[in-house]
């Protein structure tokens, strides 16, 4: 099994104004460790004849670009992009891949976001109700603990405004 979770935002600005320092530090996170962590484990996972599973961890920023967060946005779609491939690509194997894609979750996300600004991460969450780890942690767990006999080839989708789960079965 593999839960392959890489998010990192930096800033809250328009495109033309980040550091390049930041959008390299994004994309390397985002992109690059995600790809790396993902191309070492599934030839160890179609090494074995076990029934495999990969949950990627993207976000709803995948889906649907916000206001100043381009870099962050881009690199979910890239999360998203990469997802659909290996479902296509492992859809022979005994490998089944989701992408789970959360949208506000209540963690030290916002405070790495503004680099220690407790205040703004603060703010993010006024007025509404955030999700918590917890809660990606039981969309995660029920999907691992789903029966081996499901495949690749059906298809799953289950969609509200704070959080996605697109799940082959």
């Amino acid at each position: 099994m593999l839960i392959n979770n890489a998010g990192l935002a930096i800033g809250l600005q328009h495109l033309h104004t980040y550091a390049i320092e930041d959008i390299d530090q994004m994309v390397d996170t985002n992109i690059k460790g995600f790809t790396y962590i993902a191309s070492s484990v599934i030839p160890l996972m179609l090494a074995t004849d076990k029934v495999g599973t990969i949950v990627n961890v993207g976000s709803v920023a995948g889906e649907i670009a916000y206001p100043n967060g381009s870099i962050y946005c881009a690199t979910k779609f890239a999360v998203r992009a990469l997802s659909d491939a290996m479902r296509i690509e492992l859809m022979d194997k005994k490998i089944k891949v989701t992408n789970v894609k959360p949208g506000l979750v209540e963690t030290n996300f916002s405070v790495v976001r503004f680099k220690g600004d407790q205040q703004k991460a603060d703010n993010v969450y006024k007025g509404i109700t955030p999700l918590y780890a917890e809660d990606i942690a039981d969309t995660i767990a029920y999907i691992v603990n789903l029966p081996d006999k499901n495949s690749n080839y059906g298809y799953y989708r289950n969609s509200n405004a704070s959080s996605r789960c697109d799940t082959r079965l």
